[in-house]
């Protein structure tokens, strides 16, 4: 994960209203938005990915309270209805659970739950659907280990509907043959590409001399490696500026998220 924006969809402005996302951050797990939280500050929310099977889900037809589960969850008769356009800020239900027969599952069709819940065989392949008896909604079944978000602040039940943009990097491909390209790397790195490539090959030459090469050829290659690193991965405070003072003069408020102006907290009396 590297950053992201979560925009108002729903609001008429152009542009539309948004707030940043962090990215990257352990984030612990929770069901709802923080008791007395006023509005959004900067960023707005903070996110970052775990496989799917660690993730939160609902039990349709649980209580809202205690259990393993907590709030919201699906029953017969529940309505879920489409979160954009003229229908904005439903109350809806959770919309992922986990079925009877332990597979997890995401609502992928809005509409009315039937009078049972949906459920899809045991251990059903990933983008099986499936629907509950006289239900209009469709769930589609998640891989486990696929990957899937968790944010902080929860999004409200109701209220502003949030549409997250977010990038990441793409995980490196495993070569199996000559024939494949080295994307999804950027082109302007084949080159250091090229030098581990070399230094891998010396390791593996059965000429002595050949072989002795490797030492030196991977440390200058992990070397440039650090080099890249450090001017391509740096902190988010890192590459901006951030005022200790507004144009109006007055000192930023302590509830500011810590930064490049303050990257030790508020300044003490």
């Amino acid at each position: 994960m590297e950053r992201g924006a979560a925009f108002d969809i729903n609001n008429s402005s152009v542009p539309k209203p948004f707030v940043r996302i962090e990215t990257g951050r352990q984030l612990p797990q929770l069901s709802a938005q923080y008791t007395g939280a006023a509005g959004l500050g900067d960023p707005g929310f903070r996110c970052n990915w775990f496989p799917n099977r660690t993730l939160y889900y609902g039990a349709w037809g649980s209580a809202d309270v205690g259990g393993g589960t907590l709030g919201n969850n699906p029953k017969a008769g529940s309505v879920y209805t489409q979160p954009t356009g003229n229908n904005s800020q439903p109350r809806n239900p959770i919309t992922q659970i986990k079925d009877a027969n332990g597979n997890f599952l995401l609502l992928t069709t809005y509409g009315t739950e039937g009078s049972a819940a949906p459920l899809a065989v045991v251990n059903a392949v990933p983008g099986t659907t499936a629907s509950g008896l006289g239900a209009t909604t469709v769930w589609t079944v998640l891989d486990p280990n696929g990957w899937g978000f968790r944010f902080m602040p929860v999004p409200s039940q109701t209220g502003t509907e949030w549409q997250f943009n977010l990038t990441a990097q793409m995980k490196p491909l495993r070569f199996v043959s000559l024939s494949q390209t080295l994307g999804p790397l950027p082109d302007h790195l084949e080159t250091f590409f090229r030098e581990g490539f070399i230094a891998q090959c010396y390791k593996r030459s059965p000429e002595r001399a050949v072989y002795a090469k490797f030492k030196d050829a991977w440390a200058q290659w992990e070397s440039v490696l650090k080099t890249i690193r450090k001017s391509e991965d740096r902190e988010l405070e890192e590459n901006k500026f951030i005022p200790s003072r507004t144009v109006f003069g007055a000192a930023r408020s302590r509830n500011n998220f810590q930064g490049g102006a303050w990257p030790f907290n508020y300044p003490r009396p």
